[in-house]
């Protein structure tokens, strides 16, 4: 079945989730919101992404969930690594497939 246009409150609802899931650092939890062609692959890997944030100084905080249209969400976030301190924004696309609303890329500043 194609892709399409989620509805935004479950744009919203999947964005947080994934956000949540990377700051007590499960990265199973965040990888099975994500699209399964991306899944395990580079930044969408289930150990990395593991690995990395359950490493931080400060676990990611969420600071923010808006729907931008079109199935694109704005996150707004925090944590502190080894090597500095990031105030995220991250413009999220996601995508219905079948029931699902799933994460089909992100675009971050840190």
């Amino acid at each position: 079945m194609p892709a399409s246009v989620p509805t935004i409150d479950a744009s919203t609802r999947t964005v947080e989730k994934f956000y949540i899931a990377l700051s007590i650092g499960d990265g199973s939890a965040a990888a099975a919101l994500v699209t399964p062609a991306k899944r395990g692959i580079g930044p969408f890997s289930e150990a990395g992404m593991s690995k990395f944030y359950r490493s931080l100084r400060d676990p990611l905080a969420l600071r923010s969930v808006r729907a931008l249209g079109n199935g694109k969400v704005e996150a707004r976030y925090r944590y502190r690594a080894r090597t500095g301190t990031c105030e995220g924004t991250a413009i999220v696309q996601t995508e219905a497939i079948g029931d699902k609303t799933l994460i089909r890329s992100i675009r971050a500043n840190c």
